[in-house]
């Protein structure tokens, strides 16, 4: 619950305002099933030496388990260089689709996935 209490100085019209919230903590269970087996997957690698090169790449998870998410992360150059053109699963749910275009450079950089076994 949160209120906002405001008191105005007549005599130069100021306000201050004083905000105030709490919150109850709830527990509730884990629903059945769940997801195991969570790994972060690396996809392979790529590096751009100038601006307008791209790669597209479709990571795969290892047999048996379901994409939760993918991306990459840079390993060397100025992040700010890299645009991303695609990024979202696959239809069958068991990798990831990946894009990214080089708006400058040298810029080096690994593509992932995260993974797990999926269990409804």
């Amino acid at each position: 619950m949160c209120g906002l209490q405001n008191n105005v100085n007549g005599n130069n019209n100021q306000i201050n305002q004083r905000a105030t919230c709490e919150q109850a903590a709830t527990t509730t269970p884990p629903p059945a099933g769940g997801i195991t087996g969570y790994e972060v997957v690396s996809q392979g690698s790529f590096t751009f030496f100038e601006p307008g090169t791209f790669t597209t790449a479709v990571m795969s998870c290892p047999a048996g388990k379901r994409v939760l998410s993918g991306g990459y992360i840079v390993t060397s150059g100025n992040p700010n260089f890299l645009s991303v053109t695609q990024t979202g699963p696959t239809a069958d749910g068991t990798g990831w689709r990946m894009g990214v275009a080089a708006t400058g450079g040298p810029v080096s950089g690994e593509f992932y996935t995260i993974c797990a076994n999926a269990t409804a």
